[in-house]
């Protein structure tokens, strides 16, 4: 038979253990409130360096894009100005050769026309529109050839954009666009070479005279004067008439 004593000793260590249950969970709720305090700021922490990091990102962007419309502004003055520039200095250097082999060129043709008492004929005026004729092709020639060179300047010039362009996305002199952008300049700054003219009237002075009067004027050959020839008349055969 269960005593009193033994039913409240039983009914203190009930209460006892709930109590201890009760000590248990209460630690646990604060164990998990303090575990999701520390989860929220951890999320916090990676939030906001999320954040902070595509902040930076944007940020960096944002310069690239400033830095490639820097480089635009750079290179946009050049296409232009370099190309006409050099377009011009090509002129400069081809004309007076034109000019110069022109002036010989006459003087060949002239001293041929006179020795062979043609100059004031039929042949003598041929043979001076042919030389004019040469030096129309020749003037066209130098107005191409500067041109070319122009274009080419222009094409150097879009070259050295686009590599400083490439440099600039990459990222590269992010905060001093400069260190990119001169060193693609600077070469630009320096005139290519033009090559010389070449001999334009060579093939008409060939034929001015003797090999010796060809080689005084300047130019190559060893073919006797042959006014006929140089007019562009076919041989005349039997009667050769020549109006003078």
């Amino acid at each position: 038979m269960v005593t009193g004593a033994a039913l409240a000793l039983g009914a203190g260590g009930l209460i006892a253990g709930q109590r201890q249950a009760r000590k248990q969970s209460k630690a646990q709720q604060r164990t998990f409130q303090a575990q999701d305090v520390a989860f929220q700021e951890q999320q916090s922490d990676l939030e906001k360096q999320q954040a902070e990091a595509r902040a930076r990102s944007q940020a960096r962007a944002g310069q690239i894009e400033s830095n490639v419309g820097l480089v635009q502004q750079a290179f946009d003055p050049l296409a232009g100005s370099l190309g006409g520039q050099t377009e011009e200095a090509a002129l400069s250097f081809l004309q007076p050769q034109l000019q110069q082999q022109f002036e010989t060129a006459q003087r060949g043709l002239t001293t041929g026309l006179a020795r062979q008492g043609l100059l004031d004929s039929s042949v003598g005026a041929r043979s001076a529109g042919r030389l004019q004729e040469t030096l129309e092709s020749g003037r066209q020639d130098v107005i191409e050839r500067s041109r070319a060179a122009g274009e080419q300047a222009r094409g150097r010039v879009e070259q050295a954009r686009g590599i400083a362009i490439q440099q600039a996305r990459a990222g590269t002199g992010l905060e001093n666009i400069q260190s990119v952008i001169q060193p693609q300049i600077a070469p630009l700054s320096v005139q290519s070479d033009f090559s010389p003219l070449g001999d334009i009237f060579g093939g008409l002075a060939s034929q001015f005279g003797t090999s010796q009067l060809a080689q005084q004027a300047g130019f190559p050959g060893s073919r006797i004067f042959d006014p006929r020839r140089l007019a562009g008349l076919a041989q005349l055969t039997g009667t050769e008439r020549i109006i003078r």
